[in-house]
């Protein structure tokens, strides 16, 4: 049996930092994370995918909607260099796709990034998965956050190698702030990149988004989804692409990846390519099993709620029952 979330101190010990700038398919993260990260998660926000205004407040929405007891710090407005941050648009103005009206109102009082290192608790291992732009990661690097040492790995979606969104072949995290992703691969960490080319290779077809959402209980969650299908086919693609759920479903089956260890530089526009000296990277190159997503979807939208047990941190952490036939 493998160790689940590749944590070798043992199962749900550690603090998983969720860095996200919602956006639809951060919304599945988000999700994701809940249903099947064992370890205490917290929640950064950041721009993105729009203005950090509206992807912070899409995240307090997006909490509320799904049940996630995850405490939020609020990040980064716009790039380390200060210009003017760009915004594509892709899922409309509210990132969700024009269902920012589905989320319940409200609103949540955030600290600033730099309290971050306060949600770790002495000698605790800490993941860091970004699935936005690196801003608040190199932010934090920068600063000489105590949080940094402690990181044992960081998971990223962002990058192409042979796929790219944005000009100058670059993917949108990477080319919204090009100076945090040379930041982050500079620092030493334990970088692990799931690029853009993993998700337009495991994308989810009418049938797949079909069957994962068979029996949901998380309404919230299906119209997602829909909308995903429904922004790809504006763009003339045939099937859904999430590509932000990858650094967490590799976090916890890591054995269910193909991968590649790569030495990558990045240009001033995001661009990254491969060069002998570069910065040594684990870049994810592919699923095992192409099932992976639609089957791990329904199971987090059909089961009852995840038991969940208080620890140490005053959180909860999320204790998924399992299924026959998913991965372990």
């Amino acid at each position: 049996m493998s160790t689940h979330n590749g944590n070798p101190d043992g199962e749900g010990r550690g603090l998983f930092v969720l860095d996200v700038d919602p956006g639809i398919d951060d919304a599945v993260a988000l999700f994701l994370a809940h249903r099947l990260v064992r370890e205490r998660c917290v929640v950064a926000t950041s721009f993105g995918n729009a203005p950090l205004e509206v992807t912070h407040r899409n995240l307090v929405g997006l909490k509320r909607a799904f049940g996630c007891p995850f405490p939020v710090v609020k990040g980064s407005a716009g790039p380390l260099s200060g210009r003017e941050p760009f915004f594509d648009f892709y899922h409309g103005t509210d990132a969700l796709g024009g269902l920012s009206h589905l989320l319940p109102e409200g609103d949540e009082k955030a600290p600033p990034l730099e309290a971050l290192a306060g949600f770790a608790a002495p000698g605790e291992r800490v993941v860091y998965c970004a699935t936005g732009p690196l801003t608040n990661l190199a932010t934090l690097v920068r600063s000489g956050s105590p949080l940094v040492p402690r990181i044992a790995r960081v998971l990223v979606m962002g990058g192409g190698l042979q796929a790219f969104n944005c000009p100058h072949e670059s993917e949108f995290n990477f080319h919204a702030d090009p100076e945090a992703v040379e930041t982050v691969l500079c620092s030493g960490l334990d970088v692990t990149i799931a690029p853009f080319d993993l998700g337009m290779s495991a994308t989810l077809a009418p049938e797949d988004l079909a069957r994962a959402t068979a029996g949901s209980q998380w309404p919230v969650m299906d119209a997602l989804l829909e909308q995903s299908l429904t922004t790809a086919r504006a763009h003339a693609r045939p099937n859904a692409d999430i590509h932000d759920c990858f650094p967490v479903l590799y976090h916890v089956w890591p054995e269910q990846f193909r991968t590649r260890a790569l030495k990558l530089s990045v240009d001033a526009w995001g661009a990254v390519r491969e060069d002998e000296s570069g910065h040594a990277v684990t870049v994810l190159a592919g699923l095992r099993d192409a099932d992976l997503l639609p089957r791990t979807l329904n199971q987090c939208l059909t089961e009852s709620a995840c038991p969940r047990e208080s620890d140490e941190g005053g959180f909860h952490a999320a204790r998924p029952t399992r299924q026959p036939g998913l991965p372990r």
